[in-house]
C-alpha cells in the first residue's frame, strides 16, 4: 500500500510538472518470486494492472543492471509501450588495502591466522541459498581441516536456527554466525577472507559479490546472479548451478586449486570489478542515458 501511494504521488506530481522520470527496477521484476511464491505474484499481478504497469509507461525508461534481468522481466510481465534500458551499475569499492588476519564482532574478537575464511556476507534468508552453503562446507571439511565458514548479515531468528540445526555438534566451531557489519568493519571482514561464497537462487546484481571483487577476493556463485557472466569471462571465480550437488563439486574444485591459480584468479576479480563494476562506470553510462533523445 505504501509503494502503490508513493508511485501514485510521484506519477501525478511528474505528470503535473512535465519532468521526466527513470525507474530503477533493481530486481523486483524477478520471475524467481513469482515462481517461489504464487500467492505473492497474484497480488503483484492486481498492482501491476492497476498501477505499475502505466507509471512504467509514462517513465522515461525503466532501467535494467543487465540483459539478463532484462530479458527475465520481459518473460515475467507485458513490456507493450514500456521503453527499457540497461545501464551500467558499481559501487566505489574497498577503500582498505591492508590484509588482516581476524575479524571482531563486538567484545569478541577471533583470530584466523591459520584458518582460511569462507564468506558469505549479506542478508540471511531462503533466496540466498545458504543452506547449499553451509552443507557443502560441511562435506568438504570432513577432508579439510584448515577452512573456517563466516556467515554475516541480518537474519530471522526461526530461519537462523533452521540453518543452525544442519550443523552437527563437532561442526559448530568452525562455522560461525555474525551480525551485520558496516563500515570499516565490513571491508576488514572482506580483506580477512580467502573466497566469497554466494550459492543465490536469484539476485539481480549482488552488491556484496562486486564487494568482493573490489577487495581482491574470488567468488563462487551461481548461474542465478545475473552479473555470472562476467565473473566467468574474467576468470575473476567459479560458477555454479543453484544446487547442492554442483555448488560442493564447484567448492572442492576450487579448493584444490594452487596458490598461483589463487592470485591469479584474485588479481581477476578486482579486474573484474574495475572494469565492469566501478562507479565511474555507472555514472557516465548513466548520463549518457539521461542525455539521450531517446
Amino acid at each position: 500500500m505504501v509503494c502503490g501511494t508513493i508511485i501514485t504521488m510521484v506519477w501525478k506530481i511528474t505528470k503535473s510538472t512535465n519532468i521526466p522520470y527513470y525507474v530503477f527496477s533493481h530486481g523486483t521484476l524477478d520471475p524467481w518470486f513469482n515462481h517461489t511464491y504464487p500467492l505473492k505474484f497474484f497480488k503483484k499481478k492486481i498492482f501491476w494492472f492497476l498501477f505499475q504497469k502505466k507509471f512504467l509507461e509514462f517513465s522515461k525508461s525503466v532501467l535494467f543492471t543487465s540483459l539478463i534481468e532484462k530479458k527475465l522481466a520481459m518473460k515475467a510481465f507485458n513490456f507493450s509501450n514500456i521503453k527499457p534500458q540497461i545501464v551500467k551499475y558499481g559501487i566505489i569499492g574497498n577503500p582498505i588495502k591492508k590484509k588482516f588476519n581476524f575479524i571482531k564482532n563486538k567484545k569478541k574478537k577471533i583470530f584466523l591466522s591459520k584458518k582460511k575464511i569462507l564468506l558469505y556476507l549479506g542478508r540471511v534468508q531462503e533466496k540466498k541459498g545458504i543452506d547449499i552453503l553451509i552443507k557443502s562446507f560441511i562435506k568438504l571439511q570432513n577432508k579439510k581441516k584448515n577452512y573456517l565458514l563466516v556467515i554475516c548479515g541480518p537474519t530471522i531468528p526461526i530461519y537462523q536456527k533452521y540453518l543452525k540445526s544442519l550443523i552437527p555438534k563437532n561442526k559448530n566451531s568452525e562455522i560461525i554466525f555474525l551480525n551485520p557489519l558496516y563500515h570499516n568493519n565490513k571491508w576488514r571482514l572482506l580483506n580477512s577472507s580467502f573466497v566469497f561464497c554466494s550459492p543465490s537462487h536469484q539476485e539481480n546484481f549482488g552488491i556484496s559479490i562486486v564487494e568482493a571483487l573490489s577487495s581482491k577476493i574470488p567468488v563462487i556463485t551461481t548461474t542465478q546472479v545475473n552479473i555470472y557472466k562476467k565473473i566467468k569471462n574474467y576468470k575473476a571465480g567459479l560458477i555454479s548451478k543453484d544446487n547442492y550437488n554442483s555448488f560442493t563439486n564447484i567448492l572442492n574444485s576450487f579448493l584444490k586449486k594452487n596458490n598461483n591459480d589463487y592470485l591469479k584468479m584474485s588479481a581477476n576479480a578486482y579486474k573484474c570489478f574495475n572494469n565492469e563494476f566501478n562507479a565511474k562506470n555507472f555514472y557516465n553510462s548513466f548520463i549518457k542515458i539521461i542525455k539521450s533523445k531517446k
